[in-house]
């Protein structure tokens, strides 16, 4: 099944390289680069009219294994049982699936759950044509005659190891304490209120988001999509991209955060650690900073210019203009922590945000 999986990931990234160059040619125009392309494509996927679904489910005591689901077409929904901390005497997963077909029978897709002391593995079997059938560029869109999908809700344990891989459709986790790997081909996936020890969530094809969690250990990317970062902390952190914007609010790094883009502009909105570092080879780079840090900067500019507003008299800052480029060392009260700011074609803002 995992050999399907890859086989499956190098049919779509064709597809993910696609949206990259399409987003290339506007890359600095200032516009949505994802929604201009991956939105209205990822749309035209009827997941809604069925012509026959059949419900299964099955709970399972959990004993501490590794949690695996590999679905091909439709949706992953991950929730908890409980906090982090909760004791539950007997821990138990529950395993609630719809599958749906369409031109397709319906028992041409088997759910398969396969238990060993290590690992409880689920995953979706059907025929190869129950997928997208094609994808065409004029007018982008994915076509589907023949077409069956699952939708899967999993509610796990305290502290449980998730292994999560999709190939079209949407992931959301919810709650979860423990680890998480979640991999999406082509759709979105979402991650809110988790606390994870370690975290490599990506996706080929589609929008990242993670909000109000806490990660020890964490590696986010995109191929080509939007990462959207809000109210989170990390302990180490690797966010990038390839193709697309990737958005920072409210995070907070405890020791390094590392955030690049390849094409794609990067936005930091009070964004604090002791390291922190942002790269975008073709992109604008925009920074919000409360005067109350503590923090050296250092930006540059291959091709750019870089503004920096500051109404704190104790900041101080030093420019270098290198027609086409340039360069600024800043520095807020003693300049404890590092911020490292760095573009090849593209502008730098840095705006400090006075004391209330």
């Amino acid at each position: 099944m995992r050999d399907r999986f890859r086989k499956v990931q190098a049919r779509w990234r064709p597809l993910a390289l696609l949206f990259g160059a399409l987003l290339s040619l506007v890359a600095l125009s200032g516009c949505n680069l994802i929604g201009l392309v991956t939105g209205p494509v990822l749309g035209t996927l009827d997941l809604g009219n069925a012509d026959a679904s059949q419900t299964f489910t099955q709970n399972i005591p959990y004993s501490g294994q590794r949690i695996v689901l590999e679905n091909l077409v439709g949706s992953i929904t991950i929730e908890s049982w409980g906090k982090a901390g909760f004791v539950v005497l007997r821990p138990t997963l529950l395993i609630q699936a719809e599958k749906k077909v369409r031109g397709l029978p319906l028992d041409k897709i088997k759910i398969i759950v396969e238990q060993s002391a290590n690992e409880i593995h689920i995953r979706t079997e059907g025929p190869s044509e129950m997928g997208v059938g094609h994808f065409e560029l004029l007018p982008p869109r994915l076509l589907a005659d023949r077409l069956g999908w699952v939708d899967y809700t999993l509610k796990v344990p305290v502290g449980a190891t998730l292994d999560l891989e999709q190939q079209i459709g949407r992931v959301t986790v919810s709650g979860l304490s423990g680890r998480l790997t979640a991999d999406i081909q082509v759709g979105t996936l979402t991650v809110s209120g988790v606390r994870l020890e370690t975290a490599e969530l990506s996706s080929e094809a589609g929008d990242l988001q993670l909000q109000d969690s806490s990660v020890g250990q964490a590696q986010l990317s995109t191929q080509a999509g939007q990462l959207v970062v809000e109210r989170s902390t990390f302990s180490r952190a690797r966010l990038e991209t390839q193709a697309g914007d990737v958005r920072l609010r409210q995070v907070a790094f405890k020791e390094r955060g590392t955030v690049s883009s390849q094409m794609g502009s990067i936005r930091l909105d009070t964004v604090s650690g002791p390291s922190v570092s942002a790269d975008t080879q073709l992109g604008s780079i925009a920074v919000r900073l409360l005067s109350s840090r503590s923090v050296s900067i250092e930006a540059q500019t291959q091709l750019g210019g870089i503004t920096f507003w500051a109404f704190d008299p104790s900041t101080h800052a030093q420019r270098s203009n290198n027609w086409p480029g340039a360069s600024l060392s800043a520095r807020l009260g003693e300049g404890r922590d590092r911020l490292t700011l760095s573009t090849q074609m593209g502008g730098i803002s840095i705006r400090v945000q006075p004391k209330q």
